[in-house]
């Protein structure tokens, strides 16, 4: 048995199908998105926080998968939890301008 095999072998069905399908989703929807146009901050902070809610199956399995060193892990989680703590905020983040407010 191959070492990609044994690797295989330690991911269920379920959590495989899962994590795949959520990537998958993921990356359709930045399919349409142009990147070359400059965006404000606001908007790049939500396309972060699109693509964090769909890699965040395959993150959170990360975290537990036992071929990464501990500290790896750790480090991986606090990225997680970082990132769940501005999630939070995300919703609440407008943009402040109106075109023609100052006319």
């Amino acid at each position: 048995m191959t070492t990609m095999q044994k690797l295989a072998s330690l991911i269920d069905f379920k959590t495989k199908r899962r994590i795949n399908a959520s990537v998958r989703e993921t990356l359709a929807s930045l399919e349409n998105e142009n990147t070359l146009i400059a965006e404000s901050p606001n908007v790049l902070f939500q396309r972060v926080l699109s693509v964090f809610g769909g890699l965040k199956p395959m993150l959170a399995f990360l975290t537990t998968f036992p071929i990464l060193p501990p500290t790896w892990r750790k480090g991986l989680t606090a990225f997680v939890q970082a990132l769940d703590a501005l999630a939070v905020f995300g919703p609440q983040v407008t943009v402040h301008f109106k075109a023609g407010k100052d006319l």
